[in-house]
């Protein structure tokens, strides 16, 4: 078990070398970007958060919906998606931030709301912005960890490939029966696509678990199912004891997500596993420790 261990942590402290050989890596967005020294001073001066948590999740977990309720609730900061490659320039720019150390400083300033800065990011996120795992657990500074995966591993894959087809991610609301009509029509079964997909989401999965392995604290380990199936003030009584915060009476607690998936998924997913019979029960094994893991869920 140990040596298996040891294997997947070199296997990840080199997939951080390869990335940046490749060039893909968000420090390159951080090129070109001009600072105002007067500005940077000014933001600086501000006070950093005096808590600081991170959301670790794969992609179609809720951490979304997670994020907002918290957020809602007016204690536990705003957190984001500022290591998301899509932002970094934009947000680098912003924040007089020319490299990833200056880049965190900022962030825990910018986006600290009542003395908590909170953020989310991916495995892939991590690797992107980060030299090694000690650098982001460095610069991160965060002393609380959430770890929010789902329990369904080829759910959530019809679900990335559900976003990649209709590029519909979220419903917040805003979206009338005619849109999410033709988001299903636009919807197919794609088995290569969601092979490839069940591969990516176990990568960031075993990545992540050896990024807690490596040192503490230990996170407080979530799922998409468990996390759906509470009500959002208890989700955000959870949240909060993890940070240990007492939730006010008056704080809000409340989500405007909407499920997008339909019995089409449903479908796509039993096809799927009836097709690939051997891979899934592989998966599933591989998958017993994580999911033992996860916390038990208030009732």
């Amino acid at each position: 078990m140990l040596t298996k261990l040891k294997d997947r942590l070199m296997a990840n402290q080199t997939v951080f070398a390869m990335r940046r050989q490749s060039g893909l890596w968000a420090r390159d967005l951080f090129q070109g970007i001009t600072v105002n020294p007067e500005r940077q001073a000014q933001l600086l001066a501000r006070p950093p958060a005096g808590r600081t948590y991170g959301i670790l999740f794969t992609p179609r977990s809720g951490s979304s919906m997670l994020a907002d309720l918290m957020t809602a609730t007016g204690i536990m900061g705003r957190p984001g998606e500022p290591f998301n490659t899509s932002f970094v320039a934009r947000m680098a720019a912003k924040l007089e931030s020319p490299d990833i150390a200056t880049y965190c400083e900022m962030l825990r300033r910018d986006r600290a709301l009542n003395g908590v800065f909170g953020f989310e990011l991916t495995y892939d996120h991590m690797r992107a912005a980060f030299k090694d795992h000690d650098e982001a657990r460095r610069l991160l500074q965060a002393t609380t960890w959430f770890w929010l995966i789902r329990e369904d591993l080829v759910a959530q894959a019809i679900s990335l490939s559900r976003l990649k087809q209709t590029r519909m991610g979220h419903d917040r609301g805003q979206l009338d029966a005619a849109a999410r009509a033709e988001a299903e029509e636009k919807f197919q079964y794609d088995p290569v696509g969601i092979r490839r997909r069940l591969t990516a989401l176990r990568f960031l999965e075993t990545g992540t678990e050896a990024f807690f392995a490596e040192a503490g604290p230990a996170p407080l380990r979530l799922s998409y199912e468990r996390i759906t199936q509470l009500a959002p003030a208890a989700l955000a009584q959870v949240a909060a004891g993890h940070l240990g915060i007492a939730l006010p009476a008056t704080a809000q607690a409340a989500t405007t997500h909407r499920k997008l998936a339909t019995s089409k998924s449903d479908v796509f997913a039993r096809q799927f596993r009836e097709e690939h019979a051997r891979l899934i029960d592989r998966i599933d094994r591989d998958r017993r420790p994580l999911l033992a893991a996860l916390a038990e869920m208030p009732h």
